[in-house]
């Protein structure tokens, strides 16, 4: 399989992400960017704090697709660097 490189697009506000997705600021990591990435298909890659907090995610579905829809992305890929 191949794909497109990566196209790097919109960086996003914590805060709003936080307000759309309904996930607590605190648990952004604030060392990373919320960013657009697209190889064909862009999804807004959500860096989250630690492997706890993506376990108690509960993503405001339809507040996060109308935000997504006006910025450009199909969905949020949420990642984490920490086991923590």
């Amino acid at each position: 399989m191949t794909q497109a490189d990566p196209v790097f697009g919109q960086v996003h506000d914590r805060q709003k992400i936080a307000e759309v997705t309904g996930i607590p600021i605190e648990d952004i990591d604030p060392e990373v960017p919320i960013q657009t990435v697209s190889t064909g298909v862009p999804f807004t890659v959500l860096p989250i704090r630690h492997l706890d907090a993506i376990r108690r995610l509960q993503i405001n579905q339809q507040r996060s697709s109308e935000y997504l829809a006006a910025a450009g992305g199909k969905f949020f890929f949420c990642v984490s660097r920490s086991n923590g």
